[in-house]
């Protein structure tokens, strides 16, 4: 469970959302609350299921002002997303003002199908055959 919102002070100030899957942020909140004793108010959470849903659109009913520049995290996602669902994404982030970042994480194809591991049997079997990732974070100026 990645957790630089919620320990970064330099980001206490921002406006930040997470996405991710619904059940992982419902789990996610629980934890945070349960840790923190309270949900973080510069954080807001977005479920999104990237190949249904739009991130433009989500993210706008959220309170994501899409005129200012804004960091963009994208890590264990992509190698979930079929190749429709890719090129929809990156041209969201594409369509970011100027100045805007967007730092993410890929996996080779060939790891994503099974068909080289690279010596990685057991992360192959936790992030590729059981499905754990798929997290988005947004930090905005």
């Amino acid at each position: 469970m990645d957790t630089r919102l919620y320990r970064f002070e330099e980001v206490q100030n921002k406006n930040c959302f997470e996405m991710d899957q619904v059940e992982s942020v419902r789990n996610k909140r629980k934890a945070i609350e349960k840790a923190l004793d309270t949900f973080p108010k510069h954080i807001k959470q977005v479920p999104i299921n990237f190949i249904n849903e739009s991130i433009g659109e989500k993210l706008k009913a959220s309170g994501y002002e899409s005129e200012k520049t804004t960091f963009f995290i994208w890590e264990a996602v992509s190698q979930y997303l079929d190749m429709s669902s890719l090129e929809k994404t990156f041209e969201f982030f594409s369509d970011t003002p100027k100045g805007s970042f967007l730092a993410f994480t890929y996996v080779l194809k060939d790891f994503v199908e099974g068909n080289n591991l690279f010596n990685q049997k057991m992360l192959y079997k936790l992030t590729v055959q059981k499905n754990y990732g798929c997290q988005v974070l947004i930090l905005m100026k």
